[in-house]
């Protein structure tokens, strides 16, 4: 990853390409990069079916859309990964606010969806099903046992079903109509600026473990 200082100077700088773009500023630049980043080709299209998908889940109509993961081993470490009943409070708090009843869930854990629809009723969760989340809940007790590269090293996930199963759950993200995250994830942060992107206006959020930051900081840092 290219180093906080140096992507500021890549903005600033008057021989870089990204320069003539400066005024506009970090988060513009990004969310116009991540649109060509995440154009799909013909072959991934076909393969993720995302119309189709989201016709099935019923997210044709506003909702809010969900990132929480529960199984991130720095953040347990520290004792600062939001539980799943703060979650909640939040995605209640939009429906609240917004009038929205239709929850799209993105998550780490297989049981997630299954437990808030037991806690909320009120509220109909969707997930994407054609994705087995049961490797991402297995962590040895080392950080670097969990972090995804390393099983994908490690041959003990297939990458093609791990990537197609993660671009599903970031695009059906980005057509919520409101966010509920973890601003210390890369997937809730891409998610956003996509739906940022698709709608042309900042959407509501809630972040439930600190503020939008341009580069990884530790979790310490907000407590």
């Amino acid at each position: 990853p290219v180093p906080a200082h140096e992507a500021e100077d890549m903005l600033s700088a008057p021989e870089t390409p990204l320069s003539a773009y400066a005024s506009k500023g970090r988060l513009w630049v990004r969310m116009v990069l991540l649109r060509y980043l995440f154009r799909l080709n013909r072959r991934t299209a076909a393969a993720l079916r995302l119309r189709q998908v989201r016709a099935d889940l019923g997210l044709d109509t506003p909702f809010i859309a969900w990132h929480v993961r529960l199984h991130v081993q720095d953040e347990l470490r520290l004792g600062r990964a939001p539980a799943l009943l703060r979650h909640l409070e939040a995605v209640r708090l939009m429906a609240a606010l917004y009038n929205l009843s239709t929850v799209f869930v993105a998550t780490d854990d297989a049981d997630v969806a299954e437990r808030a629809a037991a806690l909320c009723p009120e509220l109909a969760f969707r997930w994407y099903g054609g994705f087995n989340r049961s490797k991402l809940q297995e962590c040895g007790g080392k950080t670097n046992d969990c972090w995804l590269e390393g099983r994908l090293a490690r041959g003990e996930v297939d990458a093609n079903h791990m990537t197609n199963g993660w671009l599903v759950d970031v695009k059906l993200l980005s057509y919520g109509h409101v966010f509920v995250g973890q601003w210390g994830s890369n997937l809730s942060r891409l998610a956003y600026l996509l739906a940022v992107d698709r709608r042309r206006s900042l959407l509501p959020f809630i972040s439930l473990d600190g503020p939008w930051r341009f580069s990884h900081l530790p979790m310490g840092l907000f407590a």
